[in-house]
């Protein structure tokens, strides 16, 4: 072990000292990546980026009993939306309160008007939620019409007009009860746009074109059986690429994770969630138009599970709080990763159905340290 000041004799320790240097922080051979977030954010279910639908945050002030909220001037108001819900910490905005008007800005701020009453006196921290906010669950939606735009696009149309969006893209929506070859699960691509009439999925590969159908319902699940619970999963935000270029490198990687879950259920069921940390290996691509990576699951790293049991009706689960402490990745084959902090659903028992997955606090880092 190299101590300071470091003898000229000392060659072990001229060593290790120089190995040090350059594979600490900032280091010229370490490759070091991050991410840390607060703003919330809901898991999409999507089959690629971006993993998580993030809210927007700015400050801004209430008074008790109006239902107006006062942003400041320098805030770009294009990224809200009617309809957004809106929070502040402690009293200010009512709980569940959602944008009416988006007013214009003028040196003195925006004034943004509410559907309910401000239930206090507030100048802090605005969040606006996400929206439409997605939802990994959505119950099967009646169809009027399906059709084929090409080989590879299929437009649903929704017997009737529902009140936000259902479906965000990427998404692998389920057809079914469609009277023609429609039926069957639309993933990967999945969802590619969605309104509030109709949805638009992209398959991979090419199929014929058929005759438009009707009938038959569109839906979109994420909670498994227990035979499926190793097969599929939800990424996040938390992730961080690095770069392994020698047999002897490690990767330290650690991550955090709070989760509010909230599900349904007709009758008691068992629920399992799962946390982990997955490495997936990049390999290029052969697309001459669009060069890239193709990243697939190479290992879990490290993983929590949690039980929750007999859970029926219409709940929020107590938040979990997922900590992974520094882990060694060693033994790694030089190559290109993407760490990932992964969710998984699955039950046991019984039809729950986790609805909503909305992410507080959370980090994710990733470095490599040579050996």
């Amino acid at each position: 072990m190299a101590s300071y000041p470091v003898e000229a004799s000392d060659t072990s320790g001229v060593i290790d000292a120089v190995n040090n240097l350059l594979s600490g922080p900032g280091g010229l051979g370490q490759d070091f990546s991050g991410f840390a977030s607060y703003v919330p954010a809901f898991v999409t279910g999507s089959t690629r980026t971006p993993y998580t639908s993030v809210g927007v945050q700015t400050t801004g002030t209430t008074v008790s009993g109006a239902f107006t909220v006062l942003l400041i001037a320098s805030f770009n108001t294009e990224s809200l939306r009617v309809g957004m819900t809106v929070r502040t910490q402690g009293l200010g905005v009512a709980t569940g309160a959602v944008i009416t008007i988006i007013g214009a800005t003028t040196t003195a701020g925006t004034v943004v008007t509410l559907d309910l009453a401000n239930t206090g006196n507030y100048t802090g921290p605005i969040t606006f939620l996400a929206f439409p906010i997605p939802r990994v669950f959505v119950a099967p939606i009646p169809l009027g019409t399906s059709q084929m735009l090409d080989s590879k696009t299929y437009q649903f149309t929704f017997a009737s007009p529902q009140a936000a969006p259902p479906f965000v893209p990427g998404q692998g929506i389920t057809i079914a009860g469609v009277n023609s070859t429609y039926n069957g699960d639309y993933t990967p691509i999945g969802v590619v746009s969605c309104s509030t009439t109709q949805v638009i999925a992209r398959t991979r590969e090419p199929f014929t074109v058929d005759p438009p159908g009707s009938g038959g319902t569109v839906s979109y699940s994420f909670t498994r059986p227990d035979s499926y619970k190793n097969t599929y999963d939800m990424s996040t935000d938390c992730n961080s690429k690095v770069v392994v270029t020698g047999g002897t490198d490690r990767v330290f990687v650690a991550g955090q994770l709070n989760n509010t879950i909230t599900y349904t259920a007709t009758t008691a069921s068992d629920l399992y969630y799962t946390a982990k940390i997955t490495r997936y290996r990049g390999e290029p691509n052969t697309d001459l138009v669009n060069p890239g990576f193709v990243f697939q699951v190479d290992e879990t790293v490290a993983s929590k599970e949690y039980e929750f049991l007999s859970l029926n009706g219409t709940g929020t689960l107590p938040v979990v709080d997922t900590i992974f402490s520094t882990l060694v990745d060693a033994d790694i084959a030089p190559g290109y990763y993407w760490y990932i902090l992964d969710i998984n659903f699955y039950r046991t028992s019984g039809d729950i159905e986790v609805t909503t997955c909305e992410l507080a606090q959370r980090s994710f880092t990733a470095q490599v340290v040579k050996q």
